[in-house]
Parts: structure tokens; C-alpha cells; sequence
């Protein structure tokens, strides 16, 4: 095969894009100030390939405070919701915003729900209703929408301010003993919060982080039956904390969400016509309706929406500081191997990929039950009292409720502590974070084995780290003597030969503070090493030896071989499989990963779509599909002899989309491949294995 590497000079930093989600569309005036005769006919006409799941709790009666919402029944109810639409990309790029508004004027409204919305946060609207030059508020009811404040100037949707501002407007406005606040946009959970505002955040990737949101409840004065987010990654234990002063229950995804978000047609129906509908019951329609939605935008997608009791997060919160002050002493008492390696575990993921979570979210009964102790029932008791409803689909090892437990990236580590402290959150589980990042990090050498091209991109800076205040260096030197057992055995990760092949051999102790395994592929071009990608397939014989082997084939697309990393391999409950990965690639100008997916449907793998790049710890709602005519430039890091790097290029010919690029594994053809195996410890500590060449 002819390898054709080019440098391109395309910039890295994200620019507008220029695609479409599949169930998000361009449309060309909204009906404002008409009224709505839309059927309540939902926009798909099939149901999709796969079922939903839907695990229901019984309703619990709060042990712990009075609701702030008192239903009064018999009709006699009024419905405020508030939604925050922070348009962003998603909007200006894909019309999301745009079908969720169509959705909500198909819906039913009746004579006692309003609907009031503040726009703003996007370059370009898909309509020609809604201003991108200033914030806007419109209400929608059962005689349509209407502009009720225009010329607002534009403001930061990611500013406590703005939003403390729109709640302050609708309580004050269109008061209601029914209070729902709806935040739609992106999210990055516990880590960075709600909202991207692509006039304001573009450059710095700003968000509104959990402290902000709690100073916004503050600022709106009111409480809520519901605080919902329309975003990715919010369901988490931080967000519910913020919020239970605020609110009796949160609705949120543990995941990501796909790029349709919520189906909003028949929750607001279901309300319009039956204003005293239980909390329950309404949370119930709309996530059956979004689990069984995302289904038909991708049967692949996975789909997470709990209905959490807010009224019975102090017992939560009570049973989590508990349970991780236990696992704090369990690390005082030289125990960090055992909080390591079930931490590795709690993602649910499998091979080297269970270390990568989203943003370091973990599941919180996943997590108790793989780091057990005294108090892991009282916590997975309250876990489950509070997800009173909780729907989820295409996806497994998921309870309804994560938490933040940094393991593999800790750059945010630091600004999420202060945020711990501002949102008053107690020292529990704050000291026990401190405890297992300072231990890991005491034992991260700050070195890695020489022998494989990616050495130089893994480096600790202990000393810099040790200048945090949390930082605790009592514990780590207590640690000195684990550290010199079980740190640095690894630098000569020599492999011997077996049977006809190569074998990697370690004894069953050094095993045991392994929690990562990863293939990984570099082809031989005749200048130097082009990166193919990693794998997280791995086999070990009847001997517990680790064995080295490649068959010279690789992920190509339309015949052309592309790096490839895997990320994750997925088996539903009711026996789904499907695993995928990221080829890195330029699409039409612009830096994303393009998805490849196989599955049981088909085996043989597609390209399920591209994910773009976010300042800051933003994530993407869902995969942005191909178009006809979409020009894909992959793309490789590139290796000297010496294993320095050199760059990243263009690897082999663009490929123009039409139809459906076929995936397959080609043989890569002429050129020698060096074969490692990378090995990640319990410290986060990365050895590659010697390397074996498998000739052309």
C-alpha cells in the first residue's frame, strides 16, 4: 500500500459547523403570535429497532422535609415552565433549538400551562423568528407564541445573572403553584456545569460551573416542583446537592444525551390536559419518550433519564459522606491498591477503557458495590430511594446518579475542589478525594519505559502538584514503603517467546496493580513510524501469560487503512452488543473524531458519525451525521527512528462521501509494524512493553 502523509495547515480550534444532527432541521419562520393547531403527532413514523428499558421504584413519601410544591388537584393547578434556551452550536449549527420549539407548538397546552422562554447564546438561528443581535422572551400557551420582551441586548446565557434574571421575570410575571425550570443546552456535569454560549464562551469555553448555578437559584427567588436539564452529563450527586434547596426533584442524564435531547410534544400535552398530574407521573411520560426517541436517532445511542426525589438528598448526602469517610481510612490504612482498582472498575467499560469514564463521572452504585465497606449498603439503599424513576437504553452498569472521581485527568482537580468548598459541601469527601490523588500521585514516577514511540508524551510533575494545599504529604511518605514494592518494576517489560509466538510474563503480584491493558500499533513507513491507533482487545493464555500478537490488519475506510483508537466496548442487559472508536480526522476543514461503530446489526462496522472539539469540558450531545459530498482528510501522529515526535499529518487520499463509507480491516500492506502493549498500574503509571516486529 502507498502511504501518502501531507501536512496540513488547517487550524485546530473549532470554527461554526456546518452540519446537521439528524432530528434537528431549518425551518423558516415560526408562528409567533398565531395560534397553534399542531397535531400531537410525534416526528418519526416507525418505532425504532430496540426496545427501551424503563426500571421503575415505587413512589416514597420524603422522610426529610416538606415539598415546596403542593399540587391542589381536581385542575385547579397552574403550570409555569421556564425554559432556558442557550441556542449555541446546537442551535446555529444543527437546529436543535428550532424542532424542540416546533415540538412544543404541537403540543396540547390547555388553559392553564405557560410556557415562557429566554433565547440567546447563538450566532444564527435556524428560523427567521428568533434574534441572534439580542435575548429574547417569548411565551408559548394554548393560543400560541408570543414575544413578550424584545431588544434585551445580548447576554451571556452562561452568566448566573442572566438566568437569576428570568426566573426573577417568570415568578414575578406568570406566578403558578406549579414551577418547572428547564436548562437546555450542553453540560459537562459536575466538572464544568451547564451551558455554552458560543457568542460569549467561544474562545474560553466558559460555562456556568454548579457554584454559578446555585448564586442563579439564589438570584430567581423561587422554588421549583422541577429543575430540569436538557443536557449532557447533570445527573450527578454535586448537581442534586445544589439543587435541594431549591427544588423537590431533578430530572438528568448520567450520559451523554443525543443530539434531539428531549421529545417535548407529549409531557406538555400530558400536563396541558391534566394540570394536577403527579410529579411522577409526568417525569414518567417524558422519559419514556426520551429513551424511546433516542432510540430512533441512533439504536446505538445510549440513553440515560432519572427522576430524582431532592427531598431525600440530605439521606443521600448523609450515607454518601459515610461511605467515602470509611473509604478514606481504608486509604489512611495502606489500602489505596483495593480503592484503585475498584475505581478502574466503576464505568462500566471494559479492557483499558474502564479508566476512562465521562469527565471522571462515575456511577455511584456501581462504585459501592465494587468498593465495598461497612457503609456501601446504607449508600446503595439511598441511592435507590431517591431515583424514583429512571429510564435508560442501549447502555449498562447504570443507576441513575454519578459523582465526580477524578482518576485520570486531573486538570480540573483543583478548580473542582474550590467548588466543592463554595457550594458548602463538607470535608468528608473532599478529604477523601486529597487522600487517593495524593497517594496516586505519590506514586507516579514521572518516568515511563523507553522503548515506544509515545515515551515522551506521559510526564508527572510531582513537585508542582505537591503545592496544593490539599495536597498531603504525611500520607504519601506513610506510603514510602509501598511505593518501593510495587513502583518501578515495570521499566523492562521484556517479552519472551512461546509456542510460535511472543508472550508477555508477569507473576500473579504484579498482576494485581495492573488495571489497564491497550494494544498498540506503529507502521514502519520507511522515514520513521506513522501511529496507527490502540486496540482494547487483549488475550492472556491457559498460563496467565499475556499474549503479543497481530495479524497485519487494520480499521480502514473505503479501502484505505486510518488511525484508529478504540474507546469502548459495550453489552446491554438484554444481550445488545456494540464497540466503537475515534479515527481522527479533518472533516471538510474542521478537527473531530470520526466515530466507527460495530454492533450486532452490523458486524461489519459504519461510520456512525463525527464528534467535534470543545474548549473546556463541554460535551457533545450526540454524533453529527455524514452528508453527501462531505470530504473526510484522516489524520496520524507521526514518529521519528528515535521515537521523538515529529507531527501530525494527513494520512493517505481524502475520501468524498456518498452514501455509506464501507469499514473493514485490510491488511496495511508494505511496511514492518513494531506491536506494543501498554500497561496502566494503579498510580496511572504507563510501561509499554518491549516491542516485536512483525514483518511485511
Amino acid at each position: 500500500m502507498n502511504y501518502k502523509l501531507k501536512r496540513s495547515v488547517v487550524a485546530l480550534l473549532m470554527a461554526a459547523m456546518t452540519l446537521f444532527f439528524s432530528s434537528c432541521f431549518t425551518i423558516t419562520k415560526l408562528p409567533v403570535t398565531t395560534s397553534s393547531n399542531h397535531s400531537n403527532t410525534p416526528p418519526y413514523s416507525s418505532p425504532p429497532p430496540i426496545t427501551a428499558e424503563v426500571t421503575q421504584s415505587p413512589v416514597l413519601l420524603s422522610e426529610d422535609r416538606e415539598p415546596f410544591t403542593q399540587i391542589l388537584g381536581n385542575g385547579q393547578d397552574s403550570i409555569t415552565i421556564m425554559l432556558y434556551l442557550c441556542g449555541s452550536d446546537l442551535e446555529s449549527s444543527y437546529g436543535c433549538a428550532t424542532a424542540d420549539l416546533y415540538e412544543i407548538l404541537a403540543a396540547d397546552l390547555g388553559p392553564n400551562v405557560n410556557v415562557i422562554i429566554e433565547t440567546g447564546g447563538a450566532v444564527q438561528w435556524q428560523n427567521n423568528t428568533i434574534s441572534n443581535t439580542t435575548n429574547q422572551r417569548y411565551r408559548v400557551d394554548s393560543a400560541g407564541m408570543f414575544l413578550i420582551e424584545d431588544n434585551m441586548g445580548q447576554k451571556d446565557m452562561t452568566s448566573p445573572d442572566t438566568l437569576g434574571d428570568f426566573i426573577r421575570f417568570c415568578r414575578t410575571n406568570y406566578p403558578a403553584n406549579r414551577n418547572i425550570l428547564i436548562l437546555w443546552d450542553h453540560g459537562g456535569g459536575s466538572v464544568s456545569g451547564y451551558g455554552y454560549d458560543e457568542i460569549f464562551d467561544y474562545y474560553d469555553g466558559d460555562s456556568m460551573t454548579l457554584d454559578e448555578l446555585q448564586y442563579a437559584l439564589e438570584l430567581g427567588g423561587a422554588t421549583f416542583e422541577i429543575i430540569g436539564f436538557d443536557a449532557c452529563l447533570m445527573s450527578t450527586v454535586e448537581t442534586g446537592y445544589v439543587l435541594k434547596d431549591f427544588s423537590d426533584y431533578m430530572i438528568a442524564s448520567q450520559k451523554l444525551e443525543p443530539g434531539s435531547g428531549w421529545y417535548y410534544t407529549d409531557w406538555l400535552t400530558t400536563i396541558g390536559q391534566n394540570p394536577s398530574i403527579s410529579s411522577y407521573d409526568l417525569a414518567a411520560v417524558l422519559i419514556d419518550d426520551y429513551v424511546e426517541n433516542a432510540s430512533y436517532e441512533s439504536y446505538t445511542m445510549e440513553a440515560t433519564l432519572a427522576f430524582v426525589d431532592l427531598m431525600k438528598m440530605d439521606k443521600l448526602y448523609a450515607s454518601m459522606l459515610a461511605y467515602f469517610s470509611a473509604a478514606n481510612k481504608m486509604v489512611a490504612d495502606g489500602n489505596f491498591a483495593d480503592v484503585s482498582r475498584a475505581r478502574a472498575g466503576s464505568s462500566g467499560s471494559s479492557g483499558s477503557r474502564a479508566l476512562e469514564t465521562d469527565y471522571d463521572h462515575v456511577d455511584l452504585i456501581a462504585l459501592a458495590q465494587n468498593l465495598t465497606n461497612s457503609e456501601s449498603e446504607d449508600l446503595i439503599q439511598a441511592v435507590r430511594e431517591a431515583i424514583v424513576y429512571f429510564g435508560y437504553g442501549n447502555t449498562s452498569d447504570v443507576n441513575g446518579l454519578t459523582i465526580y472521581f477524578p482518576y485520570t485527568d486531573l486538570s480540573y482537580f483543583d478548580s473542582v475542589v474550590n467548588m466543592y468548598y463554595s457550594i458548602g459541601m463538607d470535608d468528608e469527601y473532599i478529604q477523601f478525594l486529597t487522600s487517593f490523588i495524593s497517594v496516586m500521585l505519590g506514586g507516579q514516577t514521572g518516568n515511563s519505559t523507553q522503548n515506544a514511540p509515545t515515551q515522551d508524551s506521559y510526564e508527572t510533575d510531582l513537585q508542582e502538584w505537591s503545592t496544593y494545599d490539599w495536597y498531603n504529604d504525611e500520607l504519601v511518605d506513610s506510603y514510602e514503603y509501598y511505593y518501593q514494592e510495587t513502583v518501578g518494576d515495570y521499566y523492562d517489560l521484556l517479552v519472551t517467546e512461546k509456542n510460535g509466538g511472543y508472550v508477555l510474563s508477569l507473576t500473579d503480584a504484579e498482576w494485581d496493580i495492573i488495571v489497564g491493558i491497550e494494544l498498540q500499533a506503529y507502521l514502519d513507513d520507511g522515514y520513521g513510524y506513522i501511529d496507527l491507533g490502540s486496540d482494547n482487545v487483549y488475550e492472556f493464555d491457559e498460563d496467565g501469560d499475556l499474549m503479543i500478537t497481530f495479524d497485519n490488519t487494520w480499521v480502514s475506510v473505503d479501502g484505505q487503512t486510518v488511525s484508529f483508537y478504540a474507546e469502548e466496548e459495550v453489552i446491554t442487559e438484554d444481550g445488545f452488543w456494540y464497540t466503537y472508536g475515534a479515527a481522527p480526522a479533518y472533516l471538510n476543514g474542521e478537527l473531530v473524531d470520526i466515530i466507527i461503530m460495530w454492533d450486532d446489526y452490523d458486524p461489519y462496522g459504519y461510520i456512525a458519525g463525527a464528534r467535534y472539539y470543545y474548549q473546556g469540558a463541554i460535551s457533545q450531545k450526540g454524533y453529527v451525521p455524514l452528508a453527501d459530498g462531505d470530504i473526510i482528510e484522516f489524520i496520524c501522529d507521526y514518529y521519528n527512528y528515535d521515537y521523538t515526535y515529529d507531527d501530525w499529518y494527513v494520512f493517505n487520499d481524502p475520501v468524498t462521501v456518498y452514501g455509506y463509507p464501507s469499514i473493514s480491516y485490510e491488511d496495511i500492506g508494505y511496511g514492518d509494524c513494531l506491536v506494543y502493549y501498554m500497561l496502566t498500574d494503579i498510580y496511572g503509571n504507563r510501561y509499554w512493553t518491549e516491542q516485536v516486529l512483525f514483518y511485511d
